[in-house]
């Protein structure tokens, strides 16, 4: 299987809340390959800092999912979309829509800048959880939001109550691990060859 390229990369599109004039959403997308990258480690309450958390711990949340990310940053009005790669550390922190493990969706790319290069701020319709017209200056206060948002855009998407796509791999079951998993491995003394002793 060839490795998909450009757009085939692509899960989810947002770019803005306009419509073009077929009356139909705008999802022509630019080059997206500059646009800056959100994983769900930078976000997620359970790691450390070492293990790729980029917020503080007690605005975090317990194993985000990209899809949630993508939806938070769509609330924010932020044009992004979900492409797959996952962060090097965890492989498997990822949506398998588009198949096999490694290859799924696990990032979210984001333009933070307007097209004229100003600062992008926070929509008046989410508040209270966000003051509208708060300027996004950078990743930093993006992941914070993003944090504030997805409280909100989990209880709309449920993604909890299916079962969790989030799971490493299962290391190759052998008979010996089996064994002591069960409790009937049990460790053989070794017998030495008993020398002559000399008198």
């Amino acid at each position: 299987m060839s490795k998909k390229q450009g757009r085939e990369r692509i899960g989810h599109i947002y770019l803005s809340d306009a419509i073009s004039a077929s009356g139909q959403p705008i999802t022509e997308i630019p080059d997206f390959s500059k646009w800056n990258t959100i994983y769900p480690a930078y976000v997620d309450g359970l790691r450390t800092v070492k293990q790729g958390r980029r917020v503080k711990k007690d605005v975090c949340l317990t194993a985000p999912n990209v899809l949630e990310i993508f939806h938070a940053c769509k609330k924010l009005k932020v044009p992004c979309v979900t492409e797959i790669g996952s962060y090097p550390k965890s492989a498997w922190d990822q949506e398998p829509a588009n198949a096999d493990f490694g290859k799924g969706l696990g990032r979210v790319r984001y333009q933070l800048l307007t097209d004229d290069n100003a600062i992008r701020m926070t929509p008046d319709d989410m508040e209270p959880t966000i003051n509208g017209g708060e300027p996004i200056r950078n990743r930093g206060v993006l992941l914070k939001f993003i944090c504030q948002a997805m409280p909100e855009v989990r209880e709309e998407l449920k993604l909890y109550l299916r079962p969790n796509p989030n799971i490493p791999p299962q290391l190759k079951q052998t008979k010996k691990n089996a064994e002591l998993e069960n409790g009937s491995g049990t460790k053989k003394k070794k017998k030495g060859k008993k020398g002559k002793r000399n008198r």
